[in-house]
């Protein structure tokens, strides 16, 4: 029988929930030992905590960090403490309660429910702005919009990023097998790196080779790349939806999507239109956005921001949203494929100071002056963004994005 955590995680049950990933989900006690009290669990019900495995018991008490933090920052406390006792609930949870003494947990005090104030403290505590609350705040991209952004961003992205993105490309292409494949897709093929990387490998003389993307712009980009090369008959440069694919079923032995189907409205549509597309026992290769902690290079600029006092409304969808260890697997799963592996693998920027990674910030997000809105502010946010970079090179860390890299294959 499903836990009573299992129902609120599938819906069954309403709770006032403050944050989730993909593979946890926190949300405020109804009957709470102080205000704030919250629940954080996993969404893959397991009675004990310590049945958990090592890779998941570490994940929960790392999703448990994150709401501590959140809660910090949105609750007045003197400090969040835990709790992990196991008895109420058969679905391993951690109780992490805003105190002002231990005295609130050593002799504990359930306040009564109060549904208004639970909802109204689960909104503050999730960043929304009045204007969220009625219904008017942001909203998941549309596949136009996302068009848009990418024409806009083309000739950025290949000149300051994709030599980068190429290092988690290249790890992606070592297991397509490509020394054995006849015909290759590539989706959101950017500016056409990832594709002259493919057709360096390729061994077949008449292995066909198709590169297409959503924008306008990047599919000139990667055209005029390969026409410089040579004039191959074999490849084709295409502007292509990955949620409806121009392709009759089984005309692929290979597919590449690297760094895209994140950002994508619907990605389960491209996960079944692959399928489709992909011959029985064909391969495919999925790079994503893994774990934002591990991904300094996605995150410095948002702190920054803070620093300076700049507040951006909360995405309805995070770009990590497919970085869950098994959230991906269990899509292709689900859509026909099977022997998935998966790993996380760092993709690490050049980057060796703080005034290094402001360049690059300020060459990529021209928009950033916009949002600071006066010259002394943009400053300020500069100086931060450079602060913050450096605070992190000096712990010995490095600046990157951690990727996810799933590989598949189409089922028999």
């Amino acid at each position: 029988m499903s836990s009573i955590f299992s129902k609120i995680i599938s819906g069954e049950i309403p709770c006032h929930r403050i944050w989730e990933d993909e593979e946890h989900l926190a949300f405020l006690d109804i009957q709470p030992l102080a205000e704030g009290h919250t629940l954080v669990v996993p969404k893959r019900e397991e009675d004990y905590l310590f049945d958990l495995s090592a890779q998941r018991a570490e994940a929960l008490w790392s999703a448990a960090h994150k709401v501590a933090v959140l809660l910090n920052q949105r609750v007045s406390c003197e400090r969040v403490a835990v709790l992990v006792l196991g008895y109420e609930v058969p679905h391993a949870h951690i109780h992490l309660i805003p105190t002002q003494s231990e005295s609130e947990v050593l002799k504990p005090k359930r306040h009564s429910t109060d549904h208004t104030a639970l909802a109204r403290l689960a909104a503050h505590i999730r960043g929304e702005s009045e204007e969220e609350e009625k219904g008017i705040g942001p909203h998941a991209p549309t596949t136009a919009e996302i068009e848009g952004r990418w024409d806009e961003f083309a000739a950025r992205f290949v000149s300051e990023v994709e030599h980068i993105s190429l290092r988690a490309a290249r790890v992606a292409i070592d297991h397509l097998q490509l020394e054995s494949a006849e015909s290759i897709l590539e989706i959101g093929c950017g500016g056409g790196g990832a594709g002259i990387e493919i057709k360096r490998r390729i061994r077949s003389t008449n292995a066909q080779l198709t590169l297409t993307d959503i924008s306008n712009e990047m599919i000139k980009l990667a055209t005029e790349r390969f026409s410089k090369r040579d004039g191959d008959p074999l490849l084709k440069i295409i502007r292509a939806d990955g949620q409806a694919l121009p392709f009759e079923d089984r005309s692929f032995d290979r597919i590449l999507s690297c760094l895209n189907l994140m950002l994508i409205p619907d990605p389960n549509a491209v996960l079944s239109e692959s399928a489709r597309v992909l011959q029985p026992g064909g391969l495919s290769a999925w790079v994503v956005w893994g774990r934002p902690e591990h991904s300094h290079m996605m995150t410095i600029t948002g702190q920054a921001l803070k620093r300076v006092g700049i507040s951006l409304p909360t995405p309805v969808r995070s770009n990590f949203h497919l970085g869950g260890r098994d959230t991906l697997k269990e899509m292709l799963e689900t859509h026909g494929f099977d022997q998935v592996r998966r790993w996380y693998q760092p993709m690490i920027t050049d980057v060796c100071s703080g005034e290094d990674f402001a360049k690059m910030t300020t060459a990529l997000r021209p928009e950033l002056a916009d949002l600071a809105g006066d010259d002394q502010v943009y400053t300020e946010l500069i100086q931060a963004i450079q602060e913050v970079a450096q605070d992190i090179l000096d712990r010995g860390e490095a600046i990157g994005l951690d990727t996810l890299i799933v590989i598949a294959r189409r089922k028999e």
